[in-house]
């Protein structure tokens, strides 16, 4: 979601495009552009810069001449216009650093980790970093206040914390793993890992909520303002109510007030569970749940 009213999605499909969205202060939704994408490959990851002039779609295929990120310029009523693009190996997701500006990205099949700074005028590229990271990474998240990183990691099951610097490396911080937390398998179906996929952060800053799909759980933690070492608040175990369906992601509302996880089997109903974000904690109370 680009602002309040308009919002940007690249369905994976074979026509391979961005569509454009303006949402009305009711909550209705129209379509109001469709713009294809250069490379037919699928598009992995939308990031729009903070202050809303560019926005950065990552395109992965098996043919690595056809990923990339592409650049778009964004008009003052939301529509695009190519800028530029980088031929790169698939980045999966990129997401900004909201304090400056810069372009983060993982690689889960060859484990790195790299940086770019973005130019306010031209939304060019320039990459700053490549970091070597743990065998297989799933999803990072950037702290507000641009201090700290959280990526997930699939091959230890573990979330890494990293300081985050101008001018130096990110320095590792914190390894929390998976296993230091007594998962509930009520849900689980035999030996299933406990890999850490979808890491969303609060806007405060604060909180950092991270999926562990196979267990069907949530892991609420509490970031340190000053050390930025994770530490555990709660463990959601799978809603009972939407059966054992695996939750696959987690968006936190704006205001921090609401946490939303969607759940679901492949080819098979799909759910919204919808929680209440306690402000001093960010202990997670759920409230409703809503066949989609």
């Amino acid at each position: 979601l680009y602002s309040s009213r308009i919002a940007y999605n690249a369905p994976v499909s074979a026509e391979q495009h961005v569509d454009v969205f303006r949402v009305s202060a009711q909550g209705t939704v129209a379509l109001i552009q469709t713009f294809p994408t250069l490379y037919q490959t699928g598009p992995r990851s939308i990031a729009v810069r903070p202050d809303g002039k560019f926005l950065y779609l990552s395109t992965c295929g098996g043919n690595r001449s056809d990923a990339g990120i592409q650049i778009y310029a964004i008009a003052t009523d939301g529509t695009l216009t190519l800028a530029d693009k980088i031929n790169q190996t698939c980045l999966y997701p990129v997401v900004f650093d909201p304090s400056n500006s810069k372009l983060h990205g993982i690689h889960s099949f060859d484990d790195f980790w790299k940086i770019y700074s973005t130019d306010a005028l031209t939304g060019k590229l320039t990459l700053e970093r490549t970091v070597v990271l743990p065998d297989d990474p799933t999803d990072i998240t950037i702290r507000p206040d641009g201090k700290f990183a959280y990526i997930g990691t699939a091959g230890d099951e573990s979330i890494h914390a990293y300081r985050l610097a101008d001018g130096v490396a990110p320095a590792e911080v914190q390894v929390f793993s998976t296993h230091d937390v007594s998962l509930n398998d009520y849900f689980i179906r035999g030996g299933v890992p406990r890999a850490p996929t979808a890491l969303r952060m609060d806007p405060a800053g604060r909180n950092l909520y991270i999926n562990i799909p196979c267990y069907n759980a949530i892991l609420a933690m509490t970031s340190n303002a000053e050390t930025g070492v994770l530490s555990l608040v709660q463990y959601v175990e799978g809603n009972l109510v939407c059966d054992d369906h695996q939750m696959g992601s987690i968006s936190i509302s704006p205001d921090g007030r609401r946490a939303f996880a969607l759940t679901g089997r492949v080819f098979g109903t799909a759910y919204v569970v919808q929680y209440e974000v306690d402000p001093l904690d960010g202990w997670l109370t759920e409230k409703r749940c809503t066949r989609w």
